[in-house]
C-alpha cells in the first residue's frame, strides 16, 4: 500500500469531478463517496453539493458549491491526495496556463473559503482563509522537451487567513521536477515553481528576468537556467568520477614530469660520465706521456752515464796501459843499463885481474 495509489470512489449520487469511474455533473449535484484502493478498502471519504460545476480544456467554474474530503481522495486533476480539504464558494472561475490563454492563467472568486492540510505527488499545503473577493494571474510553461519550465502566480484578495504550499511535482512528466513554494498572507498570494530551483534561487533578484525570458521562449538562456546547468554539470562531474579522472590526469602529468626529470638527470649523468671518461683518458694520456718522457730521460741519463763510465774506464785503461808501458820501458832501460854496467864492470874486473 502506498499513499498515492489510485483510488476509485464508491459514489452515491453524482460527483462533479472526473474522479475515477465517475462522470462529471454539470448541473445541480450532490454526492457522497468512499474512496477505495485496488483491494476494495476504503482509504477516504468525500462529499459535496453544488448548483453548477464545469471544466474543459483547463478552464473551470463553480457556482454555489461546497465540498469536503478526508483521508484519501482523487481531485479534479486525477491526483490522489492524503489529508483533509474543504472548500465553499458562491462563484469561482479559473483558467490554468496551457489552456485557452496559452501560457497565461486567470483566477477570480467571490465569497469563498477553504481549509486544507494535505499532500499529493506534486504539492503539500496547509492553511485556511476566507475572502470577499479574490483574483490572481499566472504564467507558466509545461513542456516535456524543455528542462527550463517555470510557473509564477501572483494574486490579491480581500479577506482573512493564511496558507503555505510546497511544490515538488513533475507536471510535464519529463523526469525533472518543478520545485517551488507558495503562500497566502493577508491580501497577497504568491506561487513560484521551476525546473531549475538552485539556479533560480541563486539568481533570485533576477526572477523577473527568468520568467520573462521563459515567456519569450528563451528559458534556456535565463540566468537561473545557465547557473543551474553549471551546477548540475559540476555535480555530475563530481559524482561520476571527475575528481578521479582529474587526479589521474594530474598523476599522469606528474609522472610525465618525473620521467622527464629522470631522463634529463640520466642525460646529465651520461654527459658527466662522458666528461669523466674524457678527463680520465686525458689524464691517462698525460700520465703516459709523463711516464714515457721520464723513461726516455732516464734512458738518456743512463746512456750518458754509461758512455761517461765507458770513457772513464777506457781512459783509465789507456792511462794504465801507458803507465805500464812506460814502467816496462823504464824497467827494461834500467835492466839494460844495469846489464850494461854489470858487463862493463865485469870486463873491467877481468881486465884488472886478468880473468
Amino acid at each position: 500500500m502506498t499513499f498515492f495509489e489510485d483510488l476509485r470512489p464508491d459514489t452515491a449520487g453524482a460527483s462533479p469531478y472526473r474522479n475515477g469511474a465517475d462522470g462529471e455533473a454539470a448541473g445541480p449535484y450532490a454526492y457522497a463517496s468512499a474512496n477505495r484502493d485496488q483491494h476494495g478498502n476504503a482509504r477516504g471519504f468525500s462529499t459535496g453539493i453544488g448548483l453548477a460545476h464545469g471544466q474543459s480544456d483547463g478552464a473551470q467554474y463553480d457556482v454555489l458549491s461546497a465540498n469536503g474530503h478526508f483521508g484519501g481522495w482523487r481531485d479534479q486533476g486525477g491526483e490522489t491526495n492524503v489529508g483533509f480539504g474543504a472548500d465553499a464558494q458562491v462563484a469561482k472561475f479559473g483558467i490554468q496556463p496551457g489552456g485557452p490563454l496559452g501560457n497565461f492563467g486567470l483566477e477570480v472568486g467571490a465569497l469563498d473559503a477553504s481549509a486544507n492540510g494535505s499532500f499529493n505527488s506534486s504539492t503539500a499545503q496547509l492553511g485556511a482563509q476566507a475572502n470577499l473577493i479574490e483574483g490572481a494571474v499566472s504564467h507558466g510553461t509545461s513542456d516535456r522537451n524543455s528542462a527550463d519550465d517555470r510557473f509564477i502566480r501572483l494574486g490579491g484578495s480581500v479577506g482573512v487567513g493564511a496558507a503555505g504550499r510546497v511544490h515538488y511535482g513533475d507536471a510535464d512528466h519529463d523526469g525533472r521536477r518543478e520545485y517551488g513554494f507558495g503562500f497566502d498572507a493577508g491580501p497577497v498570494s504568491f506561487d513560484y515553481k521551476t525546473e531549475n530551483p538552485i539556479g533560480d534561487l541563486l539568481t533570485m533578484p533576477l526572477m523577473g528576468t527568468n520568467v520573462l525570458m521563459n515567456g519569450l521562449g528563451m528559458g534556456r538562456y535565463a540566468p537561473g537556467s545557465v547557473v543551474q546547468r553549471g551546477i548540475e554539470g559540476a555535480w555530475d562531474w563530481a559524482t561520476h568520477g571527475g575528481p578521479g579522472r582529474a587526479a589521474s590526469a594530474v598523476g599522469s602529468g606528474l609522472a610525465s614530469v618525473g620521467r622527464g626529470i629522470g631522463n634529463a638527470a640520466s642525460a646529465v649523468g651520461s654527459g658527466l660520465s662522458m666528461v669523466g671518461r674524457g678527463i680520465g683518458n686525458a689524464a691517462s694520456t698525460v700520465g703516459s706521456g709523463i711516464v714515457n718522457g721520464a723513461s726516455a730521460v732516464g734512458r738518456g741519463i743512463g746512456n750518458a752515464a754509461s758512455a761517461v763510465g765507458s770513457g772513464i774506464v777506457s781512459g783509465a785503461s789507456a792511462v794504465g796501459r801507458g803507465v805500464s808501458s812506460a814502467a816496462s820501458a823504464v824497467g827494461s832501460g834500467i835492466s839494460n843499463a844495469a846489464g850494461a854496467v854489470g858487463r862493463g864492470a865485469r870486463s873491467a874486473w877481468n881486465a884488472i885481474t886478468g880473468w
